[in-house]
């Protein structure tokens, strides 16, 4: 499963480099927000454990 989804990926980036730069760079975004949020919601979380 894992390397049919890197293989995929390899032939994104060979057809469309910046296409699949595109989508990496939205891909990053969106898990940075989410990083964002978690780290958030925990440090709210251990305040009120305190």
């Amino acid at each position: 499963m894992r390397l049919q989804r890197v293989i995929f990926i390899q032939i994104i980036i060979f057809l469309d480099p910046i296409q699949f730069a595109k989508f990496l760079q939205k891909f990053a975004i969106k898990e940075l927000t989410l990083m964002g949020k978690l780290s958030r919601s925990l440090s709210a979380v251990k305040q009120k454990v305190r």
